[in-house]
């Protein structure tokens, strides 16, 4: 597993292998190009295929609702139908060669003051006229640090069972941002697979 999406970080944050620096997302998602996208995918899936990598911790699908948002920088706009396209492109040509993408940040991760303290009030409707999640399939998923509507998302069950796992039929896996898991039953009873980073805090000697 390794960070993305504009390159291959490898395992160290310094020092790390030379990787290919592609543009940032927001500069490509102003050309609107699926097809320039997929090969951007594919040629970050090539490269993790030459490291030894499976997993590639990208497309970043957060929506732009703010311009003051630290991390803006790493997601394609402020259009949720852009973000959805382009994303779903990326997706795919990474996947063509054999890894899986994880897309993030899993759900309504679109403005940031304290990640893991903020938190997104909105409706249900407005949640899904936001989010899109179609036209591919990604094998992997990073939820996001945040609360909705007063809730952390590694512990809602509307986001991680009922939207992601029952109306979306995904069957991937479901990985947390860096150290952002907050329980052990509760995150684990609604689907949250996999903690990062290890060795876990929330797990291991927690379960017993």
């Amino acid at each position: 597993m390794t960070d993305g999406p504009h390159g291959l970080r490898g395992f160290r944050s310094f020092k790390s292998n030379p990787s290919c620096l592609l543009p940032c997302a927001t500069g490509m998602g102003a050309t609107f190009d699926e097809e320039l996208l997929g090969r951007m995918g594919g040629l970050l899936g090539e490269e993790a295929r030459a490291k030894h990598v499976h997993i590639v911790l990208a497309p970043t699908i957060c929506i732009q609702r703010s311009p003051l948002i630290g991390r803006g920088f790493e997601a394609d706009g402020e259009d949720p139908i852009l973000s959805g396209v382009l994303g779903a492109s990326f997706v795919n040509g990474l996947q063509g060669h054999g890894v899986a993408a994880c897309v993030k940040h899993y759900a309504a991760h679109d403005q940031s003051r304290d990640s893991i303290e903020d938190n997104i009030c909105m409706t249900e409707r407005t949640l899904r006229e936001l989010v899109a999640f179609a036209r591919s399939d990604p094998w992997s998923i990073m939820r996001a640090y945040h609360q909705v509507n007063g809730l952390h998302v590694s512990e809602d069950p509307l986001f991680l069972k009922k939207i992601l796992r029952e109306e979306w039929g995904f069957d991937g896996l479901v990985v947390s941002d860096w150290w952002g898991t907050y329980s052990t039953s509760e995150a684990i009873n609604v689907g949250m697979d996999l903690e990062m980073p290890g060795p876990s805090a929330w797990r291991g000697k927690a379960l017993s």
